[in-house]
């Protein structure tokens, strides 16, 4: 396409003229796509990055080069860019009908890639010509023909039976995907079970493209499903807004297509968050587990809602049936070893945490959960040395995450006061700058000796009221907030406190345990 803008300058709309990308007739001046006789308005900063990627030519384009041309160079967080992103893979997977696809570039960037649309599939006429064996077909000769004996049976009759079997035997008939479609969801659930937020955007892109190749690929409508879904983990309340649209389309596209598609059941359940539906959704996830016991993610995101209501012991058997199905999941074992350490099994949880760093001996999770590990359970020096030690540092991480990690060990160990208020500030400016960083600094600020600040931070969290940091925006539909820290170590001991009870009681936790009788591990 002829762009107007010179190559480094910042993207103007007004100067660049329409061109076509897959399916779509993109017209920047007036921020339209259309396809077909459909077409919408789209976000001034969608319609850059979407110019931007389409005239790379399929050339991977930075993140920094993305932020100097379409935000004009000024800092914007992560958040900012996954949300255009996302909003570029909608149109391609919806409006766009799959023509184009997003790929992740890990720690560099993003490439657009236009797909080659299949050709319909035909089915010849069983009309008994004379031209030799009939042959069923799929237009493009990706499936074996299949031979059928010309038999001539006498009297409309037996005819018409038979024909009506044929049918009946091409509608069981099991669709079987091209190899390349069958390739590109192979990569999608690799990249999906390492539980990182780029991994999640690449198995986005993955199954964009399987489903792009063959539209009627069923487990691949579920894993784009799945996988969005989990894209909740790493947005803000913003982009939450229009994941839910894009995970039933494709939840419900892999149900047409087969009704008995756990991904893309367990997909439009997970739709939902666990906080303030805890029974609604223990509800369906057990029917689901008990449906279709081999599904590691069902077994696991049941055990994650358990954890969140305190019931650990329980949480537990559940993530080992994960780990049993499938013994690669990294979140897996770090959400497990979690949980063994907070149901005071510390023995068990070593022996989880050494099986994840001989398999993953870096990986962020594992990291993060193992260093708490040792910090909650009274072991500072050992957090120390684990974490001044570069050959299981995980990369990709600032300096300054890990330097908050030994200062933390450092004023526990030394016991020094004004060590330990240093810290003590530091993680509260921490929380007061990011609330979603709450669910990890609570604890700390309590097993520092601050149960004022830890629960103060906590009231902020879930119910926005209360003297600590900035007033927030109220909770969206889809936000999540997550419980399960209210019952790690550190917050148990100060769990007799009036703040703790009432913060229980306020969020619905203590109605859902009288409803239930079901009650958390620390009052059994």
């Amino acid at each position: 396409m002829d762009a107007h803008s010179t190559p480094t300058s910042p993207i103007r709309l007004g100067l660049e003229p329409p061109f076509d990308l897959g399916v779509l007739h993109i017209t920047p001046a007036t921020r339209q796509v259309a396809a077909g006789d459909q077409s919408q308005t789209i976000e001034p900063r969608v319609m850059q990055v979407l110019v931007l990627l389409g005239r790379a030519a399929g050339e991977v384009v930075t993140r920094e080069e993305l932020v100097d041309r379409c935000w004009g160079g000024v800092i914007v967080g992560e958040n900012a860019l996954n949300r255009v992103i996302s909003l570029v893979r909608q149109i391609a997977a919806t409006f766009a009908d799959g023509s184009f696809s997003i790929e992740t570039i890990p720690k560099i960037g993003y490439r657009l890639t236009v797909v080659s649309k299949p050709r319909p599939v035909t089915t010849p006429a069983l009309t008994g010509s004379a031209q030799g064996p009939d042959q069923l077909a799929t237009g493009d000769g990706r499936e074996p023909a299949v031979p059928r004996r010309r038999v001539l049976i006498g009297g409309a009759f037996l005819a018409a039976a038979g024909a009506g079997l044929s049918g009946l035997w091409l509608a069981n008939r099991p669709h079987r995907p091209p190899r390349e479609a069958v390739e590109l969801y192979k990569r999608a659930e690799l990249a999906q079970r390492q539980g990182l937020g780029d991994q999640a955007e690449q198995a986005v892109s993955y199954y964009q493209r399987a489903v792009a190749i063959d539209p009627n690929y069923a487990a691949a409508w579920g894993g784009l499903a799945l996988a969005q879904r989990h894209m909740f983990d790493g947005f803000g309340g913003a982009e939450a807004t229009s994941l839910p649209p894009m995970i039933r389309s494709a939840a419900e596209r892999a149900l047409a297509l087969d009704p008995d598609n756990v991904d893309a059941q367990l997909a439009l359940i997970l739709i939902n968050r666990f906080y303030g539906n805890w029974a609604q959704m223990e509800t369906a996830m057990r029917r689901l587990t008990i449906r279709y016991p081999t599904h590691w993610l069902a077994q696991g995101q049941f055990a994650m809602l358990l954890y969140e209501v305190g019931r650990w012991k329980e949480g537990i058997e559940y993530h080992r049936k994960a780990l049993a199905i499938d013994p690669f999941l990294p979140v897996g074992h770090a959400a497990l070893a979690n949980a063994l350490s907070a149901a005071g099994r510390l023995q068990e949880a070593e022996v989880v945490f050494e099986e994840g760093r001989r398999k993953w001996p870096k990986h962020p999770f594992l990291w993060i959960t193992r260093y708490s590990h040792l910090i909650y359970t009274g072991r500072p020096a050992a957090a120390l040395s684990f974490a001044l030690d570069p050959d299981v540092r995980p990369t990709g991480l600032p300096e300054a995450f890990f330097s908050a990690r030994v200062a933390l060990a450092q004023a526990l160990e030394a016991k020094d006061p004004q060590s330990i208020a240093r810290v003590v500030e530091l993680h509260r400016n921490m929380a007061e700058q990011s609330e979603t960083s709450i669910p990890m600094i609570a604890p700390i600020l309590a097993l520092l000796g601050r149960p004022d600040l830890s629960l103060a931070a906590t009231e902020r969290y879930f119910l926005n009221t209360g003297d600590f940091g900035k007033k927030r925006m109220p909770l969206q539909k889809y936000e999540r907030r997550y419980t399960s820290f209210l019952f790690v170590r550190p917050m148990i001991a100060i769990s007799s406190h009036p703040t703790y009870r009432m913060i229980l009681d306020r969020i619905g936790l203590e109605r859902y345990w009288r409803i239930s009788k079901h009650f958390p591990d620390f009052r059994s």
